[in-house]
């Protein structure tokens, strides 16, 4: 309590209802030892390169309205503060939440060192807070196994694993996937910890109640093997957006819980080539199917060419759920994912693997494709052409279907129309009149996924440029000047 009046923060926007500042400093106690003062240093261009991306990062992540870091160097004393981390943001979780991110990856990602001076001696200089292992110690016990070895390793240090979800079926499959070393894992989800998850969601606590399970996810992997990068992206993939969200990815894994999402998944998996590792949980069974694009075993829709609705059968609030059923099926996808990036053993690729819990059976079945699968099959018509080559654009009139920041910074002036991806389908109907339409983007990803749905709703007259502006021939390089009108 004082009776002096509280000093103010500097002035934020009028929208801001929380401000959290903390301040790090520099305290006389650390393992026991009595510390006399502290030593920073750092690499300057590389450690404030990295801190304005965390802050931009941040930014995104939280939706703040403003945040800063500043961190001290040289030597401090007791009681000075070495680090000041600031978040505003419209409500004091993504506030607090920011504010404990920032910090965590400032003392993960930033080249700062730090030596203490103890009073019985000096400390060696560290940088971050622990010294990373050595990747041949961390990884020893499975690299002995036969058949595995150091090729395997890097092969899994090489790949990238798209998580969507960081349910039951998640968080039983990530941290064996972090601890194998896959290089590159990303974690998406919108969902917030709740109490009644909390029984099978086991990388959450009952403290982290309302915070982001992407990000605390994220954080325990990180901590968990530092050798490797983890992402959080806290948001939810639907059929407009999931080719955007799998484009670039090893591997998908299906850690869902409704057939929208996965059939949302299978559709944008199979048209960017990548492929999709998917699980399903209902009382004490589960099932688990790789689809391979470039395979014979066929998608999810070869199974179920009318995909379910959802709510055709009960969820986990309704019918109940035991725990370790989504865990064991997790544990199944974590280890298909690794055997699949290895190349060892045999895969599922062309089965379809059903496990009963209660019996202690599991049962495996041949799958194969459907020649007439809108999706992964012949159903599109060979005798219809929905792809196309730059140079046969001809008088269809060309729609570039990127966002308006990737058209500022390259412009693509043949366009006649820009309708961006993510609202094309729903707002077809404003497109002028023409025989015949041409669809661009960066790298053809996108249009071939659009052109494939259209075919699908009967829309032959849309077609994708193979390729996208990659794929121009370099002398159409044309100026950047003008831009296409926007719809």
């Amino acid at each position: 309590m004082t009776l002096e009046p509280i000093p103010t923060e500097p002035r934020v926007e009028v929208g801001a209802g929380a401000v959290v500042t903390f301040d790090g400093r520099v305290r006389n106690m650390n393992d026991g030892r009595e510390v006399v003062s502290l030593e920073y240093d750092a690499y300057a261009e590389l450690a404030e390169k990295e801190g304005e991306s965390i802050l931009q990062e941040a930014m995104r992540r939280f939706g703040l309205m403003e945040a800063s870091c500043v961190h001290r160097t040289g030597h401090l004393h007791l009681g000075e503060v070495a680090i000041r981390v600031r978040a505003v943001a419209g409500h004091r979780r993504e506030a607090f939440d920011a504010c404990r991110w920032i910090l965590d990856e400032v003392k993960r990602r930033v080249p700062i060192w730090k030596k203490e001076h103890y009073a019985d001696g000096e400390s060696d200089w560290l940088i971050g807070e622990s010294v990373a292992p050595a990747p041949s110690e961390y990884y020893d016990r499975q690299v002995r196994m036969p058949g595995f070895g150091p090729e395997a390793q890097q092969r899994l240090a090489e790949a990238s694993v798209l998580m969507v979800g960081a349910g039951g079926l998640g968080c039983a499959a990530l941290p064996y996937l972090a601890g194998a070393g896959i290089g590159r894992i990303t974690v998406l989800d919108d969902d917030r910890v709740a109490l009644d998850n909390l029984h099978r969601q086991i990388l959450f606590e009952a403290g982290q109640v309302g915070r982001s399970k992407a990000v605390i996810a994220a954080e325990r992997l990180a901590k968990q093997n530092p050798l490797i990068r983890v992402e959080a992206v806290e948001g939810r993939l639907t059929a407009a957006n999931a080719l955007d969200y799998v484009a670039g990815f090893d591997l998908v894994i299906d850690g869902t819980d409704n057939f929208r999402t996965k059939f949302a998944l299978n559709d944008a998996c199979v048209s960017a080539g990548v492929p999709l590792l998917v699980a399903s949980v209902h009382g004490f069974e589960g099932e688990i199917m790789l689809v391979d694009p470039n395979g014979l075993g066929g998608c999810l829709q070869c199974l179920w060419p009318d995909p379910p609705e959802d709510g055709c059968v009960g969820t986990c609030a309704e019918v109940g759920i035991l725990g370790v059923v989504p865990g064991v099926l997790g544990l199944l996808q974590a280890t298909e994912a690794i055997k699949w990036l290895t190349g060892l053993g045999h895969t599922l690729g062309e089965g379809l693997l059903l496990v009963d819990l209660l019996e202690v059976s599991t049962r495996r079945l041949a799958r194969a494709k459907r020649p007439e699968c809108s999706v992964c099959g012949s159903g599109k018509s060979p005798a219809v052409q929905w792809t196309i080559e730059w140079h046969e654009r001809g008088v269809r009139m060309l729609i570039d279907v990127r966002d308006p920041a990737e058209i500022a910074l390259q412009p693509c002036p043949e366009a006649d129309v820009a309708l961006p991806y993510d609202s094309f389908l729903a707002r077809l109907d404003e497109l002028p009149v023409a025989d015949g339409y041409a669809l661009v983007c960066r790298s053809g990803t996108r249009t071939e996924h659009l052109a494939r749905v259209l075919h699908q709703q009967g829309r032959t007259e849309f077609v994708s440029i193979a390729g996208g502006l990659r794929a121009r021939p370099s002398g159409d390089q044309v100026s950047t000047n003008g831009l296409p009108g926007r719809l």
